[in-house]
């Protein structure tokens, strides 16, 4: 009667077919082991796995503690995330939006072709996953609910593997859409990747695994949405083919994993196209979209380090400063039109520039007959920025005429005396 794990398989759907074998409801069976309102129903069970709960699975099933803690999400901790948090929202991890036990979330994909040969139908791990969007056995596109009643699909409330907890309609019978072959291949290199630990993309090799899958969400997070998200869906598919559109990403939700697998599908199949040849394909496209630095970066808390490296080689656009050579040409032309070359007028013709004194030519004295307005000490002074070296201080000037009027007045004293 008792049920091991099958290849692949996931915690619930493992629970969900012992409940069956022994003619019990999965809540029935979860109340006769740990008593009335288990919590563990209340939750995502998957995504949580608590050890006391596997541990009485294996011993009630005669499966190895080693096997059954293989059936849980955590398992992916370090190859598929660096640091997975069962009790909140972890990337990759497809959430369920469990409430109770309601599931108002679309977070359990499936394959129907797969439940319709499986000698014994059952889900597998891999399907609660973002980087899952097609199968590779069946060649189609991964399913995320009933396509009869459109309701999430809950395995601990069906009567049956395959069968709709809803209407009651078979998934099996589901139609799927053929995958395309980018999404495919991007499917093996996240199989394989999560298989043996590491992976190669192109010339860059990553020895864990999980860098990879981190380059690759931001790469989908920069497609999936944000204000030139869709200028860059669009360049992307017009240069390397692809579907652009997405039709419920939104601007201000940048999370892949709240997508639909109808909507994540095609951004896998993209962002595999944009990952050929990395980051040759990718930096191309930014720059044809417009999607410099600041853009690629929105909202990156911490950008993996392979990402980070291209977009600040490749993506940045540093602020425009003439060089001196410039400058002077813009100072000779002033001159030649007979305008003054303050530091405003240059401004205004090199346009809203960050102007140093560094960058500022030796003016030479204009030929007006008249003092130069500069001395060998304020070389390379702006004429604007200098004094007039004839006029002197203002307390100068002052004494100067006060002097004066006194002479004037002896000297008129004199001649009347005279």
């Amino acid at each position: 009667m008792a049920q091991s794990p099958l290849p692949g398989e996931l915690l619930s759907s493992w629970f969900a077919r012992n409940a069956l074998a022994h003619g019990m409801k999965p809540f029935s069976l979860a109340t006769s082991l740990w008593g009335p309102r288990p919590a563990v129903m209340g939750r995502d069970m998957d995504k949580q796995a608590p050890d006391p709960i596997v541990a009485d699975l294996a011993h009630a099933t005669g499966t190895s503690l080693r096997r059954a803690s293989e059936t849980g999400l955590p398992a992916y901790d370090g190859m598929l995330v660096v640091s997975y948090f069962a009790r909140s929202q972890t990337q990759w991890i497809l959430p369920i939006g469990l409430r109770d036990r309601d599931r108002r979330g679309f977070g359990q994909q499936f394959c129907p072709a797969c439940l319709g040969t499986d000698q014994k139908p059952y889900f597998r791990r891999k399907w609660r996953l973002a980087v899952s969007g097609a199968c590779l056995q069946h060649g189609i596109e991964l399913l995320d609910r009933c396509p009869e009643c459109l309701r999430a699909v809950l395995p601990l409330r069906s009567s049956g593997p395959s069968s709709c907890w809803r209407c009651r309609s078979d998934l099996a019978r589901a139609e799927s859409p053929p995958a395309s072959s980018h999404l495919l291949s991007f499917q093996a290199r996240a199989e394989n990747a999560l298989a043996q630990g590491w992976v190669d993309l192109h010339r860059t090799a990553f020895s864990y695994s999980h860098l990879y899958f981190a380059l690759v969400r931001q790469v989908a997070k920069t497609l999936a949405t944000g204000p030139r998200s869709m200028r860059m869906r669009e360049v992307a598919a017009s240069t390397w083919g692809g579907d652009p559109v997405l039709p419920t990403a939104k601007r201000n939700r940048r999370d892949v994993e709240l997508l639909p697998v109808s909507d994540r599908a095609p951004l896998l199949d993209l962002t595999e196209r944009l990952l050929t040849e990395w980051p040759l394909r990718f930096v191309e496209t930014c720059k044809k979209a417009g999607v410099w630095q600041s853009w690629a970066l929105a909202d990156a808390i911490d950008p993996p380090h392979a990402y980070l490296q291209v977009v600040e080689t490749h993506l940045r656009r540093p602020k425009y400063l003439p060089n001196p050579d410039e400058v002077a040409a813009a100072v000779a032309y002033l001159r030649r039109t007979h305008e003054r070359p303050s530091r405003e007028a240059l401004k205004k013709l090199l346009g809203h520039t960050k102007l140093g004194q560094a960058h500022l030519p030796p003016l030479a004295p204009e030929r007006t007959g008249r003092m130069p307005m500069t001395t060998g000490r304020d070389h390379g002074t702006l004429p604007s920025e200098v004094p007039d070296a004839r006029r002197g201080s203002r307390n100068e000037r002052r004494s100067g005429a006060a002097g004066r009027s006194a002479d004037a007045g002896r000297r008129g004293t004199l001649a009347c005396r005279l």
